[in-house]
């Protein structure tokens, strides 16, 4: 169970890292739209470009988020229960969650699909849509076996 906990960790880590650098990227690029806009040269589509990057960021920063339990996270009523109930209540939540980021990521995929056999692209640059969905589509995916982790982490005790 430990290397399962360990490459999940790895894997979300590399997602950040992914989502990091395209952060450094967007800010780049708004960066230098903003000096080039200055010399009358801005940079054509930066909006757009930035818009699909905002979706890369979203996408391969979920998993990382929800290792560390980055999220919005309202504990003050199920800290009330004793430890075991506790320990229901977020294995019923989690497994709930993994459904629902399952049906997310499989309807993504859908849509990426969708937008690939029907070549949809942004309307000024022509970036593609579909690489943006089945990105998501993955982290969301990446997500599900954080998740699991979570579960084991409370099955084992480890969870607080």
């Amino acid at each position: 169970m430990n290397v399962l906990l360990n490459v999940v960790r790895k894997v979300s880590v590399i997602t950040q890292v992914i989502s990091g650098l395209f952060i450094i990227v967007m800010v780049l690029i708004t960066l230098a739209d903003v000096i080039l806009r200055q010399f009358g040269m801005p940079i054509f589509g930066a909006y757009e470009l930035i818009s699909v990057l905002g979706g890369f960021v979203f996408g391969f920063g979920m998993p990382y988020t929800g290792w560390k339990r980055g999220q919005v996270y309202v504990d003050s009523a199920i800290n009330t229960f004793p430890k075991g109930i506790r320990a229901c209540i977020n294995v019923v939540t989690r497994l709930i969650s993994i459904a629902l980021f399952l049906l997310i990521s499989w309807n993504l995929h859908l849509l990426g699909k969708n937008f690939y056999l029907k070549h949809e692209v942004t309307s000024s640059i022509q970036f593609p849509y579909y690489p943006v969905a089945y990105a998501i589509a993955i982290s969301m995916f990446l997500l599900c076996f954080v998740l699991a982790a979570e579960i084991i982490k409370v099955v084992r005790g480890e969870y607080e």
